[in-house]
């Protein structure tokens, strides 16, 4: 299937957009498990809690055919105070299906979806007040169609498999009318138990399958065409003009941090055609270290600025090109030649000890 930007939509969805799929809450979501989990919940809840349900109920249904009848109402306080004592013991009885169906619809959302909260889904466009838009999502789209022909299967299968369970039933339903009704009570109760039984086992299969359609649907919302992957990944790369334009703007800051170095340094070794090597000693580090050097042009440079401090600058080729080729910026001098870097340091130390030395004597 082509579309207009790109080409057919073959390509596995990247993190990316899975991730931007899942903030504008598109997610694979199957309503019918959420369904036939509540369901079996609720199914279960009344089994366990059939005692007590049945208690707070009858104290309802006492209220009201007794207690009700004597109490006076002559205001609408009066009203209010007896509907709230009502609606008190309704709540009751209602509680625990009611809060066990929310907690097991919560738990069924997150073991889909996970923790999934969008702002985007949630937040107001203006498309949504086109009717005709509407008109057409609504009627005409395809997850409607499929919705629809999915509930119509449902309550079809449904009553085919009760149909089915109550003529398999009817002998022992006729049996029913020869008891009493608290003899034949617990059979009408396991017939009624074994029907919604074979019903909940339709739904959950249905709901599984409906679990695997909507992944699927999902996955094939989310494939990318073949230039939307390369966009991606462009973008998360970075245009290279703009990543060429930031790596000269961080070459030059730290040209410029390396020249500033260099006016503190206590000597430069030089190869007076190609390397400039600058280094500093510091009594509490016990090494010299590399703060600076450069090639060519930014070896002339480091020259330049050294000279313009008055640190000296020394040439010696063989010291110079090998220290620019095992030392990084912010290194100490490598062992092997710090024999080397101390002879000329010392030398620079000493000739700094006799310009010291004859400025005080003149």
């Amino acid at each position: 299937m082509a579309d207009d930007s790109g080409g057919e939509k073959s390509e596995q969805a990247t993190p990316k957009r899975r991730e931007k799929a899942r903030e504008e809450g598109q997610v694979a979501r199957s309503q019918e498990i959420n369904s036939v989990a509540v369901l079996v919940a609720g199914f279960l809840i009344l089994i366990a809690g059939v005692a007590f349900i049945g208690e707070q109920l009858r104290a309802v249904g006492t209220f009201f055919l007794s207690e009700a009848a004597f109490v006076r109402i002559e205001t609408i306080s009066d009203a209010a105070a007896m509907l709230f004592t009502a609606g008190e013991k309704g709540a009751l009885a209602l509680a625990p299906i009611a809060g066990g169906l929310l907690l097991v619809a919560l738990g069924i959302g997150y073991a889909q979806v996970g923790f999934n909260w969008s702002n985007k889904a949630w937040s107001f466009r203006l498309e949504k007040l086109n009717p005709i838009e509407g008109v057409k999502n609504r009627f005409f789209g395809k997850s409607t169609w499929f919705e629809l022909g999915k509930n119509l299967f449902k309550v079809a299968l449904l009553f085919g498999i009760a149909g089915f369970a109550l003529v398999d039933m009817v002998p022992e339903l006729v049996g029913l009318s020869q008891y009493e009704l608290s003899e034949g009570w617990s059979d009408a109760v396991g017939i009624l138990l074994e029907l919604l039984l074979r019903m909940l086992a339709a739904l959950l299969v249905l709901a599984l399958i409906d679990l695997w359609w909507q992944r699927h649907r999902h996955e094939e919302q989310l494939k990318m065409t073949k230039e939307e992957v390369k966009r991606e990944l462009k973008d998360q790369e970075g245009d290279p003009h703009v990543k060429a334009r930031l790596r000269s703007i961080m070459l030059e800051q730290m040209k410029k941090r390396m020249l500033e170095d260099v006016k503190t340094a206590d000597v430069v070794v030089t190869n007076p055609t190609h390397y400039s090597v600058a280094i500093k000693y510091k009594a509490d580090e016990g090494a010299p270290r590399v703060v600076a050097k450069g090639q060519g042009h930014l070896a002339l440079r480091i020259r330049e600025v050294a000279r313009e401090h008055r640190v000296p600058v020394i040439e010696n080729p063989p010291l110079a090109r090998a220290l620019f080729r095992v030392a990084d910026i912010g290194d100490f001098v490598p062992i092997d030649l710090y024999e080397s870097v101390a002879q000329v340091l010392a030398a620079v130390f000493r000739a700094d000890k006799r310009r010291s030395a004859a400025a005080g004597v003149a």
